[in-house]
C-alpha cells in the first residue's frame, strides 16, 4: 500500500512548529523533549492531528492497534488517508461493502469528537478510541485494547444467553415464590403462560390449582416437600386458566437460602404446559380399549359404551352419545349415551334425518360436523329444545360416523351444560372416537355377515352331505349289478360268449365299474363323515401287527410290478388298539395306496408301529417317492385338492384318501402328522391316544383281520 506523502518544507502546524518525529529535534510548544517521552511511554494509543489533519505524533501502540497500515502512520500524514486506506484494506468487518459510508462516518466523527467508538479488526482485535479537540483545533486520539474486556463480555452475554436458552427449552415457563410459597414471579412469553403468570401472582400451587391439600393425599405430600423445603421435579396438576380449557401442567423446583444458607428465601423453578402430551395419551389410551374390545370379540354395546366413557373420562364436564342409523337410511336409532337421561334418550331414538333436525339428524343429512354453540338460540334445535332444557344441555356438535365408503353409519355427539364452542382438543378427541366407532360397527355388521354367509354354507355343506348320504342305495344297488354282469359276461358263466371280443368289452366294463366303486365309496363316506352320519363300530381290540400284515400282504403284488421294496416293523409286545378295526383298516390301507402309487420303481415304502414314550400308539408308514411341497401339504389334506404335480396329476383319483384318512382318525380321538419335501419322500404318522390301548386278549392275538 503506498505511503501517504509526508508534509515537508516549511509547512508549520497551528502550533508553529514543524510536525515532530523521533529522528528529528523537538521544537519549542508541541515538539518538547520531555512530551515526546510521555507519548512513547503511554500503554495506551496515541495520536496527535493537527488543525489540518496531518499526523504530529503517534506512539507505537497506535501503530500497533492500526497493524494493516502501520508504515503510513508518520509525522505528516493525513488521517483521512489513513481512514481510507484502513477501511478499503477490508480490516473492519462492519465495513465491508459500505467502505464509503464508513468512511465519511469516520472523518465526520474526527472534526466533530463526541463519545467513543468501539472498533473491531478482521483479526479479532478491538480497540476503543476516544478524541477530544484542543482550544487550537488540534485532534487528540487514544485508543485502548479491550479486546479481551469483550472477549469476556461476550462470553457473559452467550453463557446468559446459553442458560436462557436451555431454560426455555427444557420448560414453557419460569417460576419465583417467596417463603411463604406463594408466587412472587412468573416468566412467560407465550399468551397461556402470561395467562397463567396473571392468575398465579400471590397465590400457592394448591390455590392456583383450587385444590384443598388436606383432602387429596398427592396434594398433602406435595406441601409436605415444600414446607420441608426439598427441591422436587415433575408434579402434575391440572387447573382451568379461564378459557373454558383444562390445562396440564408439570412443575419442578429448588429451595432458594441467603448466602449464609440461614434464611429461607422460597423457591425457583420452572414449568412445562403438558397439556398436549396428556391429550394424547387420553386418545390414545381410548383407541386401544375400543380396539381390544373389537379384537377380544366384544359386543357393539361394550364398544360403544367404552367409546362414550373414554371420551367423557377425557374431558370433565361433558356428556357424550352414540346414535345408529336405522336400516331405512332416514332415522337415527339409539345406540349408546350412558350419561344422558332415560326421557332424552326415548326422545332422539328414532329422529328423522333432516336439515334442521338438532345437531345428530343435520349431521347425518350432511355427512359433515354440525356444531350448536347455545341451543337455545338455534333454529335446528326447535323440536328438541325443552328436552334439551330438562337434560341440561346448552351446547352440542355432532360428528358423523362413517363406513370405508363413505357412507353415514351413525353420529357421535358431545353435549354440554353450558354454551360455549368446542376447543381443538375436543373435536380431534370426538373426531377418532366417530372413527373408531366407525370401525365398531361396520366391523360387526361384517360380522354379521359372515356369521349369516356361514351358517348358509353349512347348511349348503350339510344338505350336501345329507343327499349324497342318501344317494348310497341308488347308486351302489345299479353298481352292483353292471359289476355282477359284467363278472359273468367275461367269466362265460352262461355259455361262450360270441363274438369274443364282447368278453373283453365286459372285463373292461367290469374294471371300470370296480374303480367307479371304489371312488364313489371315498366320497359316500367322507360325505357321511361330514353329515355326522358316519358310525364307528363297535370298539374292538385290533391286533396292530395283524391289521399291518393284512394292508402289506394286499400291496405285495403292486409293489414286486413296481419293482419297490415294502416292508414292515412291528415289535411283539405291542398293546392292542381298542376301535372301530374297519376304519382302522381304511386309514392304513389309503396311506400304504398312496405310498406305492407315488413311489418311482427302485423306491421303498416301510410301515412300522410303535409305542412312543407318553403311551400312545404310532403307525408310520415311510416313502421315497415323489414328495410334496411343504407348502402344498395342507393342500393334500383338503378334500378334492390335488397337489400339482405331474405324477399326481396323471394319476387316478379324487383326492380324498389323506382327508378321509385325517377324519377317521379324528374320530377314533387320534392324530394325523405328514411330513414331506419334493424329491425326498413323504413321512405319515398316525397317532392314537394311550387311552385307547389295551392288553392283548387271546381273541385278539388270534385275529387275522
Amino acid at each position: 500500500m503506498a505511503k501517504a506523502k509526508t508534509k515537508t518544507g516549511n509547512a508549520e502546524g497551528k502550533g508553529g512548529g514543524k510536525a515532530l518525529s523521533r529522528s528529528k529535534p523537538p521544537k519549542p510548544g508541541y515538539t518538547e523533549a520531555w512530551f515526546e517521552e510521555i507519548v512513547h511511554g503511554l500503554q495506551e494509543g496515541f495520536a496527535l492531528y493537527d488543525a489540518d489533519g496531518c499526523l504530529v505524533i503517534a506512539n507505537e501502540e497506535y501503530r500497533r492497534l492500526h497493524g494493516p497500515v502501520r508504515d503510513m502512520i508518520e509525522p505528516g500524514m493525513r488521517f483521512d488517508d489513513m481512514v481510507r486506506a484502513f477501511f478499503e484494506g477490508g480490516h473492519v468487518p462492519a465495513a465491508i461493502g459500505r467502505e464509503e459510508e464508513f468512511v465519511k462516518a469516520r472523518l465526520k466523527r474526527h472534526k466533530d469528537p463526541s463519545g467513543s467508538i468501539l472498533r473491531r479488526r478482521d483479526d479479532g482485535t478491538c480497540f476503543l478510541i476516544q478524541e477530544s479537540k484542543l482550544p487550537g483545533n488540534e485532534i487528540v486520539v487514544t485508543e485502548t485494547d479491550v479486546t479481551a474486556l469483550t472477549q469476556a463480555q461476550e462470553a457473559l452475554s452467550e453463557s446468559q444467553q446459553r442458560f436462557k436458552d436451555f431454560a426455555y427449552v427444557g420448560s414453557d415457563w419460569l417460576w419465583e415464590m417467596d417463603a411463604a410459597l406463594r408466587f412472587t414471579d412468573f416468566f412467560a412469553e407465550d399468551a397461556a403462560g402470561v395467562a397463567l403468570a396473571g392468575l398465579a401472582k400471590g397465590r400457592t400451587h394448591w390455590e392456583l390449582a383450587g385444590i384443598d391439600p388436606a383432602r387429596e393425599a398427592k396434594w398433602r405430600r406435595h406441601r409436605e416437600v415444600l414446607l420441608a423445603r426439598r427441591g422436587f421435579r415433575d408434579f402434575e396438576y391440572s387447573l382451568d386458566l379461564g378459557d373454558g380449557e383444562i390445562r396440564h401442567l408439570s412443575v419442578s423446583g429448588l429451595p432458594v437460602f441467603g448466602q449464609d444458607n440461614d434464611a429461607f428465601l422460597g423457591y425457583r423453578g420452572t414449568a412445562r404446559d403438558i397439556t398436549g402430551r396428556m391429550r394424547a395419551e387420553q386418545i390414545i389410551e381410548g383407541r386401544n380399549k375400543a380396539l381390544e374390545l373389537l379384537a377380544s370379540g366384544a359386543s357393539l354395546d361394550e364398544i360403544l359404551s367404552a367409546l362414550v366413557t373414554g371420551m367423557e373420562g377425557a374431558i370433565p364436564g361433558i356428556r357424550c352419545s352414540v346414535l345408529l342409523t336405522a336400516e331405512d337410511g332416514n332415522h337415527l336409532s339409539f345406540g349408546s349415551a350412558p350419561n344422558l337421561p332415560d326421557f332424552y334418550n326415548e326422545l332422539v331414538d328414532g329422529i328423522e334425518i333432516g336439515p334442521v333436525a338438532g345437531c345428530c339428524g343435520t349431521a347425518a343429512y350432511l355427512g359433515e360436523r354440525v356444531v350448536t354453540e347455545d341451543i337455545q338460540s338455534d333454529p335446528k334445535w326447535a323440536a328438541f329444545r325443552d328436552a334439551a332444557t330438562q337434560a341440561g344441555l346448552r351446547a352440542c356438535w355432532s360428528e358423523p360416523i362413517k363406513s370405508s365408503d363413505g357412507s353415514v353409519l351413525g353420529t357421535f355427539a358431545v353435549y354440554y351444560d353450558r354454551p360455549m364452542r368446542p376447543d381443538n382438543f375436543s373435536l380431534d378427541y370426538a373426531t377418532t372416537t366417530a372413527y373408531l366407532a366407525g370401525i365398531a360397527i361396520e366391523s360387526k355388521a361384517k360380522e354379521a355377515e359372515l356369521v349369516i354367509a356361514r351358517d348358509m354354507a353349512e347348511q349348503a355343506n350339510r344338505t350336501k352331505s345329507q343327499f349324497l348320504a342318501n344317494m348310497s342305495h341308488e347308486l351302489r344297488t345299479p353298481m352292483n349289478a353292471i359289476l355282477g354282469f359284467s363278472e359273468a359276461i367275461s367269466q362265460e358263466v352262461l355259455g361262450p360268449v360270441s363274438p369274443p371280443k364282447y368278453k373283453e368289452y365286459a372285463t373292461d366294463i367290469h374294471r371300470s365299474a370296480e374303480h367307479l366303486l371304489s371312488l364313489l365309496n371315498d366320497i359316500l363316506d367322507l360325505s357321511r363323515i361330514e353329515a355326522g352320519k358316519f358310525e364307528l363300530g363297535d370298539d374292538e381290540e385290533i391286533d396292530i401287527a395283524n391289521l399291518i400284515e393284512d394292508c402289506v400282504q394286499h400291496f405285495r403284488e403292486a409293489a414286486y410290478v413296481g419293482d419297490l421294496g415294502l416292508a414292515k416293523e412291528c415289535p411283539p409286545d405291542l398293546p392292542a388298539l381298542r376301535g372301530d378295526r374297519r376304519a382302522c383298516k381304511q386309514v392304513l390301507f389309503n396311506l400304504l395306496s398312496n405310498a406305492v402309487k407315488f413311489t418311482p420303481q427302485g423306491g421303498r415304502v416301510e410301515v412300522s408301529a410303535r409305542q412312543v414314550r407318553d403311551g400312545s400308539l404310532a403307525i408310520v408308514v415311510v416313502d421315497t417317492g415323489i414328495g410334496i411341497p411343504p407348502d402344498e401339504i395342507k393342500k393334500a389334506l383338503t378334500p378334492f385338492e390335488r397337489v400339482d404335480h405331474e405324477i399326481v396329476r396323471q394319476a387316478e383319483g379324487t383326492g380324498l384318501g389323506l382327508p378321509i384318512v385325517k377324519s377317521l382318525v379324528g374320530l377314533q380321538g387320534g392324530t394325523l402328522l405328514l411330513e414331506s419335501d419334493l424329491g425326498q419322500g413323504t413321512t405319515v404318522t398316525v397317532t392314537f391316544p394311550a387311552d385307547r390301548l389295551v392288553a392283548k386278549s387271546d381273541a385278539a392275538q388270534s385275529s387275522a383281520g
